[in-house]
């Protein structure tokens, strides 16, 4: 059994989504389940097919906003240790990035982006080519920066790395 569940029943659905998406929006986040002291990773695959996004080719934050809460589009593939509904949100990781990037690319990017935390305030995004990058966590995790980062892009190689298998 795959290591990340399918949101569509038909893998034909999933193999045409693919061979036509324009931008794939990728996002993990660390949840904990109502006050329960237990956490999890769920992460996320989203692409957009050949529909417009009106997004600017300049991938600037705002046009990352866009995608990420206005244009998320049709989930493709999902990893959930923790069921979905009533969570807190204790970190994130979003990956906004064109269709034919790579999930080598997505990596070279994400490791790219880990060099740069410390250097600014989290919540914080940085654009490397056209792989845009997002990361912000909860203060309670406050110098875990590094720690954290690396547990949510585990979750966002491994599904992306997933997809291009299939």
């Amino acid at each position: 059994m795959s290591w990340f569940k399918s949101a569509t029943r038909n893998r034909s659905d999933i193999l045409l989504l693919l061979s036509h998406r324009i931008h794939m929006y990728v996002t993990a986040h660390r949840v904990a389940k109502g006050n329960l002291p237990e956490t999890g990773i769920n992460a996320f695959l989203y692409l957009h097919g050949s529909a417009p996004l009106d997004v600017k080719a300049s991938w600037t934050d705002a046009d990352v906003d866009k995608i990420v809460f206005e244009k998320t589009g049709t989930l493709a593939s999902k990893y959930e240790s923790v069921e979905p509904g009533g969570n807190r949100v204790m970190s994130y990781l979003d990956v906004v990035a064109p269709d034919k990037t790579s999930a080598a690319q997505i990596e070279t990017a994400l490791n790219q982006f880990k060099t740069e935390i410390g250097t600014d305030q989290i919540p914080m995004t940085r654009i490397f080519g056209t792989v845009a990058i997002r990361f912000g966590l909860c203060y309670g995790l406050a110098g875990q920066e590094n720690l954290e980062f690396d547990a949510l892009k585990k979750n966002i190689v491994r599904i992306t790395t997933t997809e291009e298998e299939e």
